[in-house]
């Protein structure tokens, strides 16, 4: 019983911390689309340059909304860093592509759910935002420079978009993780729950419930 007390806790908390990561996700997807429409407004070849300065800024806008949610912390931990969690896993440098480096790592952070049963909790930036030359930073940076280039074709603006896009892509695939995991903590909760009802109206009952084999089977299932 205690134990099933505390994988509930612990369930309770990584519920509020992957729905905050997932909602901070989707106000990235909202602001990428955003900035793919601006692209498209940008390749149109009846804007004059000033037109074109006006769009980059408000793309360059939209970096720095995406960089601060790659920097998301929850409870002094920062979500997107891999399991270095003590550091912002994104910081500005002019020496990296698009200007932004990853110092986070790809590796998963796990939780014991059940006895026995671990789930991953997070996803690496690297994995949604990209790291290195290949990453919505880099793909952002590589429009605002098209659209701030004279020399631009309506060609180059609509590529450095379609650039855009596959990291678009790329992150929207990726964050799927989280609402499949919160479902998944939801249901064993719900379970723990139900059971822990059940245990307590049979506890004077010579025939108990084994609850850290009922969830591990439930997870299983």
């Amino acid at each position: 019983m205690n134990n099933c007390d505390q994988y509930s806790r612990s369930m309770s908390s990584l519920y509020s911390e992957l729905q905050t990561a997932d909602s901070s996700l989707n106000s990235v997807v909202t602001s990428l689309q955003a900035a793919m429409s601006l692209g498209a407004e940008g390749a149109n070849g009846t804007l004059t340059q000033q037109n074109r300065n006006t769009i980059a800024q408000q793309i360059n806008d939209i970096s720095q909304q995406v960089f601060s949610v790659a920097n998301l912390a929850y409870n002094g931990v920062y979500v997107f860093a891999g399991t270095k969690t003590t550091q912002p896993p994104y910081v500005w440098d002019t020496n990296s592509p698009g200007g932004v480096k990853y110092q986070g790592n790809g590796d998963v952070n796990s939780v014991e759910i059940a006895e026995g049963q671990s789930i991953a909790v997070n996803q690496p930036g690297s994995s949604l935002f990209g790291a290195e030359d290949s990453s919505v930073f880099v793909a952002l940076n590589d429009l605002s420079t098209a659209l701030q280039n004279s020399d631009s074709t309506t060609d180059d603006i609509g590529n450095a978009v379609t650039e855009l896009r596959g990291a678009y892509d790329q992150l929207t695939s990726a964050r799927t993780f989280f609402g499949s995991t919160v479902d998944q903590i939801a249901s064993t909760q719900d379970f723990i729950n139900n059971e822990n009802v059940q245990l307590a109206q049979q506890q004077n009952s010579a025939v108990g419930i084994d609850m850290n084999v009922a969830v591990t089977n439930l997870t299983n299932a």
